[in-house]
């Protein structure tokens, strides 16, 4: 199946859309918005999202997969990104959608950071409350997730030109606040994305507007068999207003493997799921 890519324009920015689209292209069951990983996870992840995009559209399915603005083939730089602007992409892509298939739902599928971006869509009520979410692996806790991709730095030893092994992700804090900006890994970050989002912290959010629909999926190698402790804790809050499934995959973390890797489990699972949200 040969993808459709266009460019859509989101307020000034050009974004990528790659979309995976069913055989009958004027009858299909779901609109999907894949929202991947961010920096290299996303790099490591494409081949698992194309993946599952084509399982998808095999099933009647159609996936939309964005590019970012700064990232990917988006136009654009990582350093002039903001998640203000990375909102608005999604927002624009969903307004793309509706208005082309006003009466198909949409699902977003948020993949590790991406899964940052869809709950906070959510949250403050920029996307109708009727989309449902899928979650891959989400992260919940920015800061956390910003310091680790820190500590690709140090790992690396390129903190300053000697390499000092004693640096920590505090002393790359204070040089990202004192330049505005800082390279890690190849990706070039400005501080301004950087603390916007160090300051999502879902693991701490009792509850979310009532009435949703999300699917949440984790990958593990046995002998774990279980949604990790954190998980099961947000998930059972949040079912207090929400309809929230979690979900094991026996798989490994294609997000973080030298080699690249993806997991039919999960694509198999996901794309089941989907079409079960579709027959409801």
């Amino acid at each position: 199946m040969k993808p459709h890519l266009f460019f859509l324009s989101s307020g000034a920015e050009q974004v990528l859309v790659t979309q995976f689209i069913p055989p009958n292209p004027h009858s299909f069951s779901l609109n999907v918005v894949m929202i991947g990983p961010f920096f290299e996870e996303m790099n490591k992840s494409r081949k698992m999202i194309a993946n599952f995009s084509r399982a998808a559209a095999a099933q009647n399915i159609k996936v939309s997969v964005i590019d970012l603005f700064g990232t990917g083939d988006s136009g654009g730089e990582l350093f002039e990104a903001t998640w203000l602007g990375w909102q608005q992409n999604i927002i624009s892509l969903i307004e793309l959608l509706k208005e082309q298939q006003p009466q198909v739902p949409i699902v977003l599928v948020g993949i590790r950071g991406g899964a940052l971006l869809a709950l906070d869509l959510i949250l403050n009520e920029l996307v109708a409350p009727a989309v449902k979410i899928m979650l891959w692996q989400p992260v919940l806790n920015g800061q956390q997730y910003m310091v680790q991709f820190l500590r690709l730095k140090i790992a690396a030893g390129l903190v300053g030109d000697t390499g000092e092994a004693s640096a920590t992700t505090a002393d790359l804090q204070a040089l990202l606040l004192e330049n505005g900006e800082i390279e890690v890994a190849g990706y070039r970050l400005n501080v301004k994305l950087y603390q916007q989002i160090s300051n999502l912290n879902f693991s701490k959010i009792p509850t979310l507007p009532p009435n949703l629909k999300i699917k949440w999926l984790e990958l593990g190698m046995l002998p774990k068999v279980d949604l990790l402790p954190i998980s099961r804790k947000v998930i059972k809050s949040w079912q207090l207003n929400n309809q929230v499934d979690g979900y094991f995959v026996e798989g490994t973390g294609f997000w973080q493997t030298q080699v690249t890797t993806t997991c039919d489990a999960l694509s198999h699972l996901s794309v089941n799921l989907l079409m079960g949200w579709h027959n409801e």
